[in-house]
């Protein structure tokens, strides 16, 4: 049986990749509100990064700190990447005819360097958390090197400097090149997940005397989202961003220890890595059904249909994955083999999506 720690852990990442598979579903309802876009990724990024840093082990060496993430994020995004952004949908134009709005041909190989130019955009959060993991783990390096006594404030000095490179250099070229500029940008939302690490968050977070301050955290979400509509400062609504994420991550761990566990949400969470791969491609396969369902019935309902579906789904997928597929889904380390299969998994659970 899982501890209440891990069950609700896995409950918080269910309810996260739970928004993450709503998101990609938005399109089906006409006039989507303004809001929803800012809600959904305060809601979405900041707890996987905040948790990623909560869970975050420099290691005893970088030799093991690399194999490990190389197992963890590399091996996963690289494997669902050729398989999904490269040799499927090559094989399906030049040999079907397909016709495809993302890049094919040879520059698929390199189109994960352009956001959206590839399908299962979704696997582009592991890449982004494998660059994020190593440009934190040389800021904590430096860092120690700097000042050992000192290192956590010149360890966030590093990270919020790293965020305004990130936000300058994605406002200058408008885009982002293969996640380096979201790297930067979310470091300081990974460095809070590990400061709050060394002060036990979640015991905090989650005692009593904090859960009645709901209502100043959801005021503090709430407000920060709608100031981000009304305000055209491009850095003023990256603090606003971070407040609402902030606040959004507080609120869904607290309510997660509140609940504790949801069976099926709660088996999203755990194999959250899973769902993350292979939602995407189960929403591009049965987008066009539901859209034209939501011609017949209210679009809500339309969405909710698809969502249970899918969810529902991952009763069947995820035996499949970690039978046949472990070390593409990061059930199973490839190169760190000291780690035995429950203490990877265990450890994959709690730093993934």
């Amino acid at each position: 049986m899982r501890s209440k720690r891990n069950a609700y852990i896995d409950l918080a990442k269910g309810i996260c990749i739970s928004i993450v598979m709503c998101f990609h579903l938005k399109e089906i309802i006409p006039n989507d509100c303004m809001l929803a876009p800012v809600a959904f990724s305060a809601c979405m990024l900041p707890p996987f990064f905040f948790l990623s840093g909560l869970y975050f082990k420099e290691e005893s060496s970088l030799s093991v700190f690399m194999q490990k993430k190389i197992d963890r994020l590399f091996i996963p995004f690289t494997v669902f990447y050729i398989i999904t952004a490269v040799a499927v949908p090559n094989m399906l134009h030049f040999g079907f005819g397909m016709k495809f709005e993302t890049v094919v041909g040879w520059p698929s190989l390199w189109a994960f360097v352009w956001p959206g130019k590839y399908p299962n955009i979704p696997i582009w959060f592991l890449w982004c958390l494998f660059i994020m993991s190593i440009i934190f783990r040389v800021l904590l390096s430096f860092s120690k090197a700097i000042n050992e006594k000192q290192h956590q404030l010149i360890l966030i000095l590093l990270c919020i400097s790293c965020a305004v490179i990130g936000i300058s250099l994605e406002e200058y070229y408008q885009t982002d090149i293969a996640n380096l500029f979201k790297a930067l940008k979310s470091i300081p939302l990974f460095c809070l997940g590990y400061m709050m690490s060394h002060v036990d968050i979640l015991s905090r977070i989650t005692s009593m005397g904090i859960r009645r301050k709901l209502g100043g955290l959801f005021a503090a979400f709430s407000i920060s989202l709608l100031s981000c509509l009304t305000c055209d400062n491009v850095w003023i609504n990256e603090v606003l961003y971070y407040i609402a994420g902030t606040a959004g991550t507080a609120l869904i761990i607290i309510l997660s220890s509140i609940i504790v566990q949801m069976p099926l949400i709660s088996y999203l969470g755990r194999y959250s890595i899973i769902v993350l791969l292979t939602h995407g491609l189960m929403v591009r396969a049965g987008f066009p059904l539901f859209q034209n369902l939501a011609n017949t019935i209210p679009p809500y309902i339309s969405v909710t249909a698809f969502w249970i579906c899918m969810a529902c789904s991952y009763f069947a997928i995820v035996p499949f994955c970690k039978r046949f597929l472990p070390y593409a889904t990061a059930q199973r380390p490839l190169f760190y083999r000291q780690l035995n299969h429950e203490e990877g998994a265990s450890s994959l659970n709690k730093v993934l999506p």
